[in-house]
Parts: C-alpha cells; structure tokens; sequence
C-alpha cells in the first residue's frame, strides 16, 4: 500500500497537470473562434471561423448548381457532406487543421476526464489510510 505523502504528492501532480492542460484548451478553444482587426482594417479570423466560412461557400455553391439546373436540392445531411468533399478538394490543409484541432481538443478531454478518474481513485486511497 502506498503511503499517504506518496498518495498526495500524486494528488498535487495530477492536479496541476490538470490545471495546465485545462489552461491549453481554453486558450485552444478560444483562438479557433477568435477574430481581430488589424490596425489596417484587416479581418483575421481563427480557424473555425475560416471553416466555417468556407464551408457555408460550398454550401451556397450547391444551391447555386442545383438551382439553376433546376433540380430538386438534396437533403441536409447529403449537402453537408457535399460542402465537406467540396472543402476537401478547394482547401485540403483548411479542413485538415480544423480537423486535427477538433481531434487535439477531444483528446484533451478525454485525457482530462481520466486524471480526474485517477485522482478520485487516488482520494479514496487516502480516505482509507485515515480511516
């Protein structure tokens, strides 16, 4: 069995572990969706806001087609997925690092969640050492 200063200094760890991983998704989060103003009157927008506008592009282009062909526009689900092959033909590396940045946040989340699991683990350990 583990001795209680052993158990919490795992606890202390784990904890600021936590905290620093947390701190880098928020900042993650908040940059995809960020947009600035340069001093020239630039807009520069964070990566889901680019994807976003270029899949809402692909999305406007699909009706166009399908308007002016006169035929019946697809279901949502099908025009989504056709906007997303679309992106991927007209900007691979957009979607990709919109891609991996959604995956890179999932796993920091999931990785949170199993600290949290180890660290409640490690609480027990040291109720029963008490008692």
């Amino acid at each position: 069995m583990r001795a209680a200063a052993e158990v919490m200094a795992a606890l202390d760890e784990a904890s600021a572990e936590i905290q620093r991983v947390s701190t880098k998704l928020s900042n993650l989060s908040i940059a995809l969706y960020e947009a600035q103003v340069d001093d020239q009157g630039e807009i520069h927008m964070g990566l889901a806001l680019r994807y976003e506008q270029a899949l809402d592009e692909a999305l406007i282009g699909i009706w166009t087609t399908t308007m002016a062909s006169g035929s019946k526009m697809p279901a949502a689900d099908l025009r989504d997925a056709m906007a997303r092959q679309a992106m991927k033909v007209t900007d691979l590396p957009l979607f990709l690092e919109y891609r991996n940045k959604l995956q890179e946040i999932e796993a920091m989340k999931v990785w949170i969640a199993s600290q949290k699991a180890a660290i409640s683990a490690n609480q027990s350990v040291l109720r029963g050492e008490r008692e």
